[in-house]
């Protein structure tokens, strides 16, 4: 067997593959409640906007809905806008980051525990239900918070 012939059969081979590759599917998008703007780098931000939700109804016979919140928060929804508006004002001023635009996901937690792993988690999957490519079953790419900011694979 030629060289060439080799060739043609692995790429042959590898187009089957990628073609037979299983999408991977979100089965909920975790947190309704959430502001998104799309960027080169995406800033999470978790708030208590609202801050008491009644206790879910778990009968574990059905997928648990979210439960609607209650109380809102003055206080706290100002963060969430101060953080709305710094992220503009970076992105007006080219100097700041130049050729990089800065985008956001934010969510509302109302103060409730499952509420906030979900959005955690929800920042941490992306926004997409379908994910396809060789990207599938790998974790993605997210920012790290220590004494820098630099990006690093979720363990």
């Amino acid at each position: 067997m030629g060289v060439h012939t080799w060739l043609w059969v692995s790429l042959l081979l590898q187009a089957e593959c990628e073609l037979l590759e299983p999408s991977c599917r979100l089965l909920d998008m975790l947190v309704p409640q959430t502001v998104y703007k799309e960027g080169d780098v995406v800033i999470g931000g978790l708030f208590p906007v609202h801050y008491q939700a009644p206790a879910p109804d778990l009968h574990f016979r059905q997928r648990a809905r979210p439960s609607p919140c209650h109380d809102f928060s003055f206080s706290t929804y100002r963060w969430l806008q101060t953080m709305i508006f710094a992220v503009e004002e970076i992105n007006r001023n080219s100097q700041l980051l130049p050729n990089l635009t800065l985008g956001y996901a934010l969510a509302d937690t109302c103060l409730a525990e499952g509420t906030t792993l979900g959005a955690a988690l929800s920042l941490v999957t992306g926004k997409d239900l379908v994910v396809t490519g060789s990207g599938c079953g790998h974790a993605p790419w997210c920012l790290s918070s220590s004494e820098t900011l630099a990006p690093r694979r979720p363990l």
